[in-house]
Parts: C-alpha cells; structure tokens; sequence
C-alpha cells in the first residue's frame, strides 16, 4: 500500500497532503474536484452564454464527466492496491482529461 511518495516523505520527514490524510482520501478529493470543475464548466455555460459557447462546452463537459465516471481509475487504483503500476495509470488518466480540457478551450 505504500506509494513512491509516501517512501520519500518517510525518508526526508516531509510532510504533504498524502501523508496528513493518506492516499485513498487523496485520490478522492483530487477526483472529485475534477468532477467539481466539470460540474461548474456546464453551469458556467447555462448561466454565462455571453462569455461561453453553451454548443460546444456543455457536452464537452459532459462526456469529460461521463468518462471520468464510467472510467473511475480511484476505484481501479483501490482495487489494485495502490501499486506503482496503477498510480501511474491513474496518473496518466488525470493527464489526460487535463489535456483533454486544454484541446476544447479554444472552442469555447
């Protein structure tokens, strides 16, 4: 269950969020405020037309959530045991719809 990060705050005495509250509950929290911006990006939209495309933001919005859901790679890395391989994995899954997020904004 231990991760690279918890090895290198153990071996400098460091102190991080993963280590205060630990790596499930970090995982969680950083899900859901993904989620959290995505919910606010459609809001955004519905509420703010003048500054947003409503046509092309809220089904990004949409299928970004969807996916996020559908695709749940906290649940994946629980399963896993947070081994290396599935913290990399998720990793790499965040990147992604960061990268995702950076392809729509200037269509939006």
């Amino acid at each position: 269950m231990y991760t690279l990060n918890f090895i290198f705050v153990s071996v400098f005495e460091l102190s991080t969020l993963v280590s205060k509250i630990g790596v499930r509950e970090t995982v969680f929290l950083g899900s859901g405020l993904v989620l959290l911006n995505y919910g606010v990006g459609i809001l955004a939209a519905i509420y703010m037309p003048q500054v947003f495309r409503r046509i092309v933001m809220i089904p990004a919005h949409i299928i970004l959530v969807l996916y996020m859901i559908f695709q749940f790679q906290a649940w994946v890395l629980e399963q896993a045991n947070y081994t290396k391989k599935a913290a990399l994995r998720f990793y790499r899954f965040i990147w992604n719809l960061f990268y995702t997020e950076f392809l729509i904004y200037p269509f939006m």
